[in-house]
């Protein structure tokens, strides 16, 4: 059986989510396309800004999510089976694994709130506290934007589960570099740093000392990581390939060198 849903958001225009739930014990399956995430997004934090930070030139993601979006957001000294888990957004049913007072408590959290690791609050964890939360909410949006309210009851295998968990971490990294890079937010800072021209690129990946410290400039104003905002960039086309030839001549060969 198929399922259309469409959802009326208070500030985007309708959205059409599609779904299908598949028979024989197989999971539903949920589809949001890239061009929905980004435009949702953007008008989330457009939205935002103009309420709580007008000419905020950085996105304040714990604003969003604490002023804007009504999450809460808790730190705690996450201490699940699963070293690799250093955020949570709980949904009030299950317990978080912490330490507190030296021993290993499990702790149910109200739903709705997301809990990131006590290491993620030192200074040189800011841009990944960032993303971290960032990615949280993105769950905490998918949910909001696909909730089916269709019960499956039949069993699914360990492969099935363990691909819908990928799918699921994947679209949340998406969301979370779509509320804290939107286009518009690049676009102000190419403006800012660069007279709003493409950063040039030599070969496929390979920067000059100029445009990386361009970028670098960039990545301090928006509070993200180099490699985040080089992937933005590549999505939004904002680099100029240049022939790798044009960074040995100008950058690496002294003068009269040649291969």
């Amino acid at each position: 059986t198929s399922y259309s849903i469409i959802l009326l958001c208070k500030f985007v225009k309708r959205f059409s989510i599609k779904f299908t739930v598949e028979q024989e014990g197989k999971m539903i399956q949920l589809e949001i396309s890239n061009a929905e995430i980004e435009e949702f997004c953007e008008e989330i934090v457009k939205d935002y800004i103009n309420r709580y930070t007008p000419g905020m030139e950085k996105v304040n993601i714990h604003g969003l999510i604490t002023e804007y979006l009504g999450l809460k957001i808790e730190a705690a000294f996450i201490a699940e089976d699963d070293e690799t888990i250093i955020a949570y957004l709980s949904n009030g049913k299950r317990p978080l694994q912490i330490r507190s007072n030296g021993k290993t408590v499990r702790v149910l959290y109200p739903k709705n709130t997301i809990v990131i690791d006590q290491s993620l609050l030192v200074n040189d964890k800011v841009i990944r506290r960032r993303f971290c939360m960032a990615h949280e909410a993105g769950h905490y949006l998918i949910d909001k934007l696909c909730r089916t309210n269709i019960n499956v009851t039949q069993s699914i295998t360990a492969d099935q589960l363990h691909y819908a968990y990928h799918v699921e971490e994947s679209r949340a990294n998406k969301f979370a570099a779509a509320l804290l890079l939107p286009k518009f937010i690049v676009e102000d800072a190419l403006k800012k740093y660069n007279n709003g021209n493409p950063i040039h690129v030599f070969g496929e990946n390979v920067f000059a000392p100029r445009e990386r410290m361009t970028l670098n400039q960039m990545t301090n104003l928006l509070g993200v990581s180099f490699q985040t905002l080089y992937i933005r960039f590549k999505q939004f086309g904002m680099l100029d390939y240049r022939p790798f030839g044009e960074l040995l001549e100008n950058h690496i060969f002294e003068s009269g060198g040649s291969v």
